[in-house]
């Protein structure tokens, strides 16, 4: 394998890591905002795990395509 290749596979693996880290905390952080009524910071944290997630979904799949 050429270094790009171990360079895109090890992003693809980073990257879906980073996307199944950032589902579990979206899901604990819309338990916790539902229990507790949460304000608008915890909300913004849940937010932002949630764009992580779907960006590291988005980089992993286009690493995926690209044939690595």
């Amino acid at each position: 394998m050429t270094p790009i290749q171990i360079s895109g596979l090890a992003g693809q693996w980073v990257a879906a890591i980073a996307c199944m880290i950032g589902i579990v905390v979206v899901l604990h952080g819309v338990g916790i905002e539902m229990k507790y009524k949460a304000d608008r910071g915890f909300k913004w944290v849940t937010a932002g795990a949630l764009l992580i997630a779907i960006a590291s979904f988005v980089f992993a799949i286009a690493t995926k395509f690209l044939g690595f």
